[in-house]
């Protein structure tokens, strides 16, 4: 399996992806790859009460836009379609390194500044959050009138949650999670790379997808693996 991110990019990600930068009131972030591809008849569509809605994808943790290529390729010809590798994934650059850039209020802010600078604010035009994993809470928190940003929320018209997390995180549970924080970055890579062992059929692969999937989704879930960042 070849892990190189950007020599597996598909070919409509790669089109209609563009390096930008992004600055917050947390932090500047160099180098984040956005995938953008408007819909081909927007301008030839009803714009009233509003034009049709822009699709955000938000990936999970370790994820990538990349992940969103079966739906990229169903979507983009129903609606315009938005995505982006938060920093450190996919082809973003791990960029700024501290800690502060990424809490949850940061990548709120962060995202919401991404949406606002491709959303249509004039016409109105409503999202639609299409979240996997950490990004379906992600998306929740961006629906949600909490302290916001900019006034986003009040232009979310829906909301799919793929595998979000089905409950919230006991006591315990917090307390590994923090826990696993302590332990050095050269540790859990030595970890993740034991979890690897039997590349298609290792207990990474399985984990995600089971022991009984498709060799292709197989195959993409081994390089989604190795493509995650510690």
């Amino acid at each position: 399996v070849n892990p190189d991110a950007k020599a597996n990019d598909p070919p409509l990600i790669e089109r209609f992806s563009t390096i930008k930068s992004y600055t917050t009131t947390q932090a500047t972030y160099p180098k984040l790859r956005v995938f953008y591809r408007r819909h081909q008849q927007a301008n030839c569509l009803p714009t009233s009460p509003a034009p049709i809605p822009l699709l955000v994808f938000i990936h999970g943790l370790g994820g990538s836009v990349a992940q969103f290529h079966a739906l990229l390729t169903s979507l983009t010809p129903i609606a315009s379609c938005l995505a982006v590798d938060l920093p450190g994934c996919g082809l973003s650059d791990f960029e700024p390194k501290d800690w502060e850039s990424y809490s949850t209020d940061a990548l709120i802010e962060l995202l919401e500044t991404v949406i606002e600078d491709h959303r249509e604010v004039a016409a109105g035009q409503g999202v639609i959050l299409i979240g996997h994993s950490m990004g379906a809470s992600l998306a929740a928190l961006l629906a949600n009138p909490r302290k916001p940003v900019t006034e986003l929320h009040k232009h979310v018209l829906g909301l799919v949650g793929i595998c979000p997390s089905a409950m919230q995180l006991t006591p315990i549970q917090l307390a590994v999670l923090r826990a696993l924080l302590w332990i050095p970055g050269f540790i859990f890579d030595l970890w993740r790379a034991w979890d690897r062992r039997g590349g298609l059929e290792s207990p990474s692969v399985h984990r995600f997808v089971g022991a009984n999937a498709d060799a292709e989704s197989k195959r993409l879930q081994c390089m989604y693996n190795h493509q995650s960042k510690t």
